[in-house]
């Protein structure tokens, strides 16, 4: 996947590049235009949480065709991955209070849809710190829910709940797993042991453990039940909410 600016309209507009290296991965960029189109149809509210599809077409050479997508993100947008290089300490958990909070909302709209994401990883998760906004990506992953994964991302194994790597069903409880993986990783954690700074708050160390139980029937799998306990659980330790800007140093 690669980032370009699009210049040649009134305003310039950041776009992602996708395009296979090999043709027999096309059916991935298929399935993930057919993700895409589904939210548009089922859930609209989920229009905000992930990228504007723009174009879908065949790059054709002359001994292979290859699938491209081109989508379009809040401009500015970082992925996680940025984010967490950048605070090698790991972020103030308000600070990623939010990111997670808007996570939870991404998934609660996609899980409306029936779908599960498949593949919540830092660099799929692209945050607008401008506007507190958080945009998912790569839905080449995507599956109905309660359907075996085609692919998993093999960087990223080791994010993967138990229960995918035993090839098993993905559920929405899958989804909320790996995105709380997330939450640990910007924490400054470590995301696979799930073990956070001691400067994180106990009652929030508790909500992740819980969240990271390795049998998935004992897990949360409705992501808008969890965003409600967690703002509960924000309120508790830092009062009423407020908006913190969060920038990328320079």
């Amino acid at each position: 996947m690669y980032r370009c600016t699009r210049t040649d309209g009134v305003a310039p507009r950041e776009l992602l590049f996708k395009i296979v290296r090999h043709s027999r991965d096309n059916d991935l960029l298929e399935r993930e235009t057919d993700a895409l189109r589904t939210l548009v149809t089922e859930n609209p509210a989920a229009a905000g949480y992930r990228p504007q599809l723009i174009d879908a077409f065949l790059s054709a050479d002359a001994t292979t065709r290859r699938r491209v997508l081109i989508f379009a993100i809040p401009p500015r947008a970082v992925p996680l991955s940025r984010i967490r290089t950048a605070y090698a300490s790991g972020l103030d958990p308000r600070d990623a209070a939010w990111i997670f909070n808007r996570l939870l909302e991404g998934l609660w709209f996609t899980h409306q849809a029936g779908l599960v994401h498949g593949a919540i990883l830092p660099p799929n998760l692209y945050a607008d710190l401008e506007h507190h906004g958080l945009t998912l990506t790569d839905w080449a992953h995507s599956i109905s829910n309660g359907r075996a994964l085609v692919a998993i991302s093999n960087l990223y194994e080791s994010w993967y709940p138990r229960e995918i790597l035993a090839k098993a069903s993905a559920t929405f409880a899958t989804d909320i797993f790996m995105a709380v993986r997330c939450l640990v990783y910007l924490l400054g954690g470590d995301p696979i042991a799930g073990a956070v700074p001691s400067s994180v708050p106990a009652a929030l160390q508790r909500f992740i453990k819980g969240c990271l139980i390795p049998y998935p029937s004992r897990r949360p799998n409705d992501a808008g039940d969890l965003r409600e306990e967690f703002d509960e659980l924000l309120v508790r330790l830092y009062g009423k909410r407020a908006f913190r800007p969060l920038a990328i140093p320079a």
